[in-house]
C-alpha cells in the first residue's frame, strides 16, 4: 500500500521523498485508526513519548507505529535470524512491522514513513556486498512461472559491469551464438553493456523489475543507464535497433564511451600500412609491433632485435637500453582524449589524418575531431620511446629489465617498510589495467587505471607511429 503523506502529531510536515535522515527500521506494534473530522489524535507510546502519525492513502485512516528499532541488516536477508525487517539481535525475529524511521531530539527512534524510506535516487543497491544467498543458485527456470530462479553468481548486478557476458550468469548467451564478430548486432550487443540492480521505481534512471524469482521480493530492477550504458536490450524492434538510442554500444561498435583499440579486427589503410610495413600494425595489444620483421622500426634498427647479431656484437642486444627497449613494448591506436586514459598517455600519430578517415568509415556516425594517436598504457605497457625513457618511472619496461634495486626502490617509496600488508605497484612490468574494466576476462579490452599518476609522468609526447 502507498501512503499519501506523513505528518507529526503537532501537524508539522516531515521531509519529502529522498529524506536523507530516514533509515530502515522495524516496530513491534502498528495500530490502524479511523480519521475523524478533528484530524488525527495524539498518541503516546509505551515509553510515554508522543508518536508520529502516518496518514494512509485515501485519507480516511492513519497508522501509529510503536517500539521501533533501527534495522541492522538488509531487509529480507536471513529472515530466520534477523527477522523480516532486518532488526537482528534477540528481538529482531519477532519484529514484523517494517517502516522508515528517524530520531527525535532525544534520540528516540520513531516511524515516519510506512514500509520503508522513500528514495528518488537510483544506485546499485548491493554494491560492495553479495546478493541475498537464495539468489546465488543457477538460473534454472521456475516450474510455475518459467522465470529464472537465481542469477548463477553471488555478485551478479551488484556493481556496474557487463554481467551477461559471463558464462553461467542469468541470460548469458554462449559465444558459439554470440562470438565477438556479432557483438555489435541487435541479437548480441546487450551482452557487453554494463548494468546493475537498483531499487524498482527509483526515478533518476530508467529501470525494469528483474525476472529473477529470488530477487523480485526485494524490488530489484536492472538499469543500464545508471551505469552509463545505453539499453540495447529492449530498444530493438523487428531485428533492428530503435532510432534515437546510442546502440550498438561497446568495443568495435558504432557507439563506445571508453578507450579502445580502434582497428582491432581490421587492417590499417594502405596509405599507412605501406609506410609502417604491416597492415595490422597497432591494431591490437597482443603483439610488440616494432619487433616484427618488415616493419619500419625493425628495418631501421635491426640491432635491437632479439636473437640477432650485428657488427661488433656476439650477444643478444640490450633490450633494456634506451635505444631498444621501446621495441619490446605493446601499443595500439586509440582516439585522442578518449575516456579511461590520461591525456598524456595518448600521443598523436603522425598518420592521424589517414587513420581518422579509416576509423570514420569503420564507425559510421562517430567523429574523431581530436585525431587518433597511439598508447602503450592502453596495452598495459610503458611508453619508453625517446625522451620518455628518461622521465617515465616504468622504464626500462619488461620483466627482463626488472632488478632487485628497482623492486627495493618501489618498496621504500610506497610505504612498505613495517607495513608488509600494504598494496604495492611494481614498476617496469605489465600492469593489469583499469579496475573497473567492462571486459575483465579479455586482456585486449582492458583499460589502464586513470587514477595512476606514475605512468609516463612529465614526459614529452613524440610523434613516431
Amino acid at each position: 500500500m502507498k501512503w499519501a503523506f506523513v505528518a507529526l502529531t503537532c501537524l508539522e510536515c516531515v521531509a519529502a521523498a529522498g529524506d536523507p535522515s530516514c533509515f530502515d527500521c522495524g516496530c513491534k506494534t502498528r495500530v490502524l485508526h479511523v480519521l475523524t473530522a478533528e484530524g488525527p489524535g495524539e498518541h503516546t507510546g509505551v515509553q510515554g513519548d508522543k508518536l508520529l502519525v502516518i496518514l494512509n492513502a485515501g485519507g480516511d485512516t492513519y497508522s501509529v507505529y510503536d517500539e521501533c528499532q533501527e534495522a541492522m541488516f538488509p531487509r529480507g536477508e536471513n529472515v530466520q535470524e534477523h527477522g523480516i525487517c532486518g532488526v537482528g539481535g534477540v528481538e529482531g525475529p519477532g519484529i514484523s512491522y517494517c517502516a522508515g524511521c528517524g530520531k527525535d531530539e532525544n534520540g528516540i527512534v520513531h516511524a515516519i514513513y510506512a514500509d520503508k524510506c522513500p528514495s528518488d535516487a537510483c544506485k546499485c543497491i548491493w554494491e560492495g556486498k553479495t546478493l541475498p544467498e537464495e539468489a546465488w543458485v543457477a538460473p534454472d527456470a521456475d516450474a510455475t512461472t518459467g522465470r529464472p530462479i537465481g542469477t548463477g553468481n553471488p555478485l551478479t548486478g551488484t556493481y556496474c559491469r557487463d554481467w551477461n557476458i559471463l558464462p553461467g550468469v542469468v541470460d548469458h548467451v554462449a559465444d558459439t551464438t554470440c562470438p565477438k564478430s556479432k557483438m555489435c548486432t541487435p541479437a548480441c550487443n546487450w551482452l557487453q553493456n554494463a548494468w546493475c540492480y537498483v531499487q524498482e521505481g527509483c526515478t533518476t534512471h530508467p529501470n525494469t523489475l528483474t525476472s529473477v524469482e529470488t530477487l523480485r521480493p526485494y524490488g530489484a530492477a536492472w538499469s543500464y543507464e545508471l551505469c552509463g550504458s545505453a539499453n540495447c536490450y529492449t530498444n530493438v524492434e523487428n531485428g533492428a535497433f530503435n532510432a534515437n538510442f546510442q546502440c550498438p554500444e561497446g568495443p568495435g561498435c558504432e557507439y563506445y564511451r571508453h578507450c579502445e583499440c580502434l582497428f582491432e579486427g581490421t587492417t590499417l589503410p594502405a596509405s599507412v600500412s605501406n609506410i609502417v610495413g604491416n597492415p595490422l600494425y597497432g591494431t591490437h595489444c597482443e603483439i610488440a609491433w616494432d619487433l616484427l620483421p618488415g616493419t619500419k622500426s625493425y628495418t631501421e634498427q635491426p640491432e635491437c632485435m632479439e636473437g640477432k647479431k650485428y657488427e661488433g656484437k656476439d650477444v643478444d642486444p640490450d633490450k633494456c637500453s634506451k635505444e631498444c627497449n621501446w621495441h619490446y613494448n605493446h601499443f595500439c591506436y586509440v582516439e585522442m582524449h578518449c575516456s579511461g586514459l590520461a591525456a598524456e598517455h595518448v600521443i598523436l600519430s603522425a598518420y592521424t589524418a589517414d587513420l581518422v578517415t579509416a576509423a570514420a568509415a569503420k564507425y559510421p556516425g562517430r567523429t574523431f575531431i581530436n585525431g587518433i594517436g597511439y598508447s602503450y598504457e592502453m596495452c598495459g605497457s610503458g611508453n619508453c620511446y625517446g625522451s620518455a625513457f628518461d622521465t617515465n618511472p616504468d622504464c626500462p619496461f619488461g620483466e627482463d629489465c626488472l632488478t632487485c634495486g628497482m623492486v627495493k626502490h618501489d618498496y621504500k617509496v610506497q610505504d612498505c617498510c613495517h607495513h608488509p600488508v600494504n598494496a604495492i605497484q611494481i614498476h617496469h612490468v605489465f600492469h593489469e589495467g583499469m579496475d573497473s574494466s567492462l571486459h575483465e576476462g579479455d586482456q585486449t579490452w582492458k583499460l589502464p587505471n586513470p587514477m595512476d599518476k606514475n605512468y609516463g609522468k612529465n614526459f614529452v609526447p613524440e610523434e613516431v607511429h
